[in-house]
């Protein structure tokens, strides 16, 4: 879930993926505090509800020199003109939700623009490819984690990482922590770092940090021969193949996905993981099929109910040749 706001100011609490939002009608933001939301137990939502609550209340920086990027307002579009892509900067400081973020070109400008609410910002008379990724700021849950970068064509070590601790930020459970407080300055140069023979590193990387960009705009991971964990998780339209999957050793990581969530088909012999209504984000996995796949091969978060004999995403692999019991 996200906060956001309705075209009455009133606060809602919303899903980023349906119409399904609860209205806290005649209440604003200003009219609140921390201690009305209570304990927040989801970091990023923690993170995601204390930057648009520290933008209602005026908390946190306002720099001239800075356009700050909003997801959580109904019925908000704006136009920023003499944007100086050389010199200012674009902020996700009060970025509101962490999917359904498009960066595109049109023919009046660059548009930022985010779902459930559409709210947008038009960048008059600029292309993505004048933008500078050291201008470009984020939190660090944004990019390590979420990948925020990645509409933008960025790599995570070329945009600039703010901290985020000025804002207000909901209490979480006994011994919880909130990330945000780790900072990086970007690349400022506008051109990407290369690796000796003048590719681009991500097309090389086969860390588990994410899936490697290739060169048709499509994307490819290779895995090594150490033992490799694939993460299967929200990420907005990010679609890729995995190669070299070990089924003696490899794992898939559902996290805190449930099996609502997710799709699971065979197709010429290529098992392929998707996530629905994630703007296609979809995981093809060369070569593998359900039957080779035990339960050793699948992790989720310790509460997640996805591994459960009676799941629906292990009674679809088991319809596709997968033995739970083995």
């Amino acid at each position: 879930m996200i906060v956001t706001k309705s075209l009455a100011g009133e606060i809602v609490i919303d899903s980023p993926w349906s119409n399904a939002a609860q209205i806290v009608q005649g209440v604003t933001y200003q009219a609140v505090s921390l201690a009305n939301f209570g304990i927040v137990g989801n970091e990023h939502f923690r993170q995601d509800m204390g930057g648009v609550i520290s933008w209602e209340q005026n908390i946190g920086p306002r720099d001239a020199d800075t356009v700050y990027v909003r997801s959580h307002e109904y019925g908000v579009s704006e136009t920023v003109m003499d944007f100086d892509p050389t010199s200012m900067k674009i902020s996700f400081l009060y970025f509101g939700t962490r999917e359904r973020l498009s960066v595109e070109d049109s023919d009046t400008g660059l548009v930022i623009s985010s779902l459930p609410t559409g709210q947008s910002i038009t960048f008059s008379g600029v292309g993505k490819a004048d933008l500078i990724p050291g201008l470009i700021e984020f939190h660090h849950d944004q990019v390590i984690e979420d990948n925020l970068e990645f509409p933008f064509g960025f790599a995570q070590e070329d945009v600039t990482l703010v901290d985020r601790t000025m804002l207000l930020t909901p209490a979480g459970p006994a011994g919880a922590t909130t990330d945000g407080f780790q900072t990086s300055t970007g690349n400022m140069t506008g051109i990407s770092a290369e690796t000796e023979d003048g590719s681009d590193p991500q097309t090389e990387d086969e860390s588990d940090d994410g899936p490697s960009i290739g060169d048709d705009g499509g994307t490819t991971r290779e895995l090594g021969a150490d033992v490799d964990l694939v993460d299967v998780t929200w990420n907005w339209a990010h679609q890729f193949e995995l190669l070299g999957f070990d089924p003696s050793q490899d794992q898939f990581d559902f996290n805190s996905l449930s099996s609502d969530n997710l799709s699971v088909a065979e197709v010429d012999g290529d098992l392929i993981f998707e996530v629905v209504k994630n703007g296609g984000n979809k995981i093809t996995v060369r070569d593998v099929q359900a039957e080779d796949l035990t339960l050793a091969n699948l992790k989720a978060d310790e509460w997640n109910p996805i591994l459960e004999s009676d799941s629906i995403m292990i009674e679809t692999l088991a319809s596709l040749g997968f033995d739970p019991f083995a």
